[in-house]
């Protein structure tokens, strides 16, 4: 849920540092950069390999709402950040380097570095930790691949019981290997898929990539919209295009979305909305963008 949060901060960190400079008085000036030390400091404590990844990310969702309203200001932006991208990728490995020696308690330089490589090879440590010798063949669970994709909705709701949810497959595959730890590598779709379906599989990888396909194939309707619902339209998007990665954490995220992100996010739009109108300014995000191309 973290990453929710922090995708949305980054958003509006944006948009409000490079295209609304007319909006920014003494607090709002204030909060960007308190905005941006909360998003640094996080991304270098969550030790996370796809943070830094997520700010690129963001950021070129963000230029691509906003390349036909202000070319001339994307441009200039996407020059900036350029010119910062190896600083920031630079302080993100020194970041990572510390971040392991604390969580680790080892203050060995070399044996940092060779933990450091350890993560940056262990993206699909699920494949040899499921094919080989048949291990996926023996973490199954009396489960569907309903439940457990979305376990998280149907636990929330107590559709079943905190009993009757499934493992994590990354934990059984952990626990079958190292013994009972509370981490493990996220279950790819292909994985989860045959462990559930078997030869059907595929199935479940094409339905997951038409779903990712149809968010991003429908990013240009966005045009067409106002800012808001560009801005509702990234938040989903950013959650969906990992849903290849990890399908139960991505509707886990999606759900944060949906029940703890959206009402209050729309609430405080509406009442900004309300407000502006009776104070005659201009109503940025519920209003409807104009191209200029």
């Amino acid at each position: 849920m973290l990453t929710a949060y922090t995708n949305v901060l980054i958003y509006f960190y944006i948009i409000f540092s490079f295209y609304l400079k007319e909006f920014q008085g003494p607090f709002l000036h204030f909060l960007n950069r308190a905005t941006l030390v909360v998003l640094f400091v996080s991304f270098i404590f969550s030790g996370s390999k796809s943070a830094l990844l997520s700010v690129v990310f963001v950021f070129y969702s963000v230029q691509f709402y906003f390349s036909s309203i202000f070319p001339e200001k994307v441009a200039q932006a996407d020059r900036k950040f350029k010119g910062l991208l190896p600083l920031v990728l630079i302080l993100g490995v020194i970041g990572a380097f510390f971040t392991l020696g604390i969580q680790r308690k080892v203050t060995d330089g070399f044996e940092i570095a060779g933990l450091l490589a350890e993560r940056m090879v262990a993206t699909g440590d699920v494949f040899f930790m499921a094919y080989p010798h048949g291990v996926i063949e023996k973490v199954k669970q009396k489960t569907d691949i309903f439940t457990a994709t979305f376990v998280d909705f149907l636990a929330m709701t107590r559709m079943i019981s905190s009993s009757e949810a499934p493992e994590p497959i990354g934990f059984a595959l952990t626990a079958y290997h190292y013994g009972p730890m509370p981490f493990g590598p996220n279950p790819r779709h292909n994985i989860l898929g045959y462990l559930y379906l078997g030869d059907y599989a595929f199935a479940y990888s094409f339905v997951l990539g038409c779903i990712i396909g149809l968010f991003r194939n429908n990013r240009l309707v966005c045009f067409k919209r106002g800012y808001l619902f560009r801005l509702i339209h990234f938040l989903f998007f950013v959650q969906v295009r990992t849903i290849w990665s990890d399908p139960p954490l991505a509707v886990a995220h999606i759900n944060g979305i949906l029940f703890f992100l959206l009402p209050p996010l729309l609430f405080s739009l509406i009442l900004s909305h309300i407000t502006l109108k009776y104070n005659r300014q201009p109503k940025f995000f519920l209003s409807k963008p104009r191209s200029v191309i």
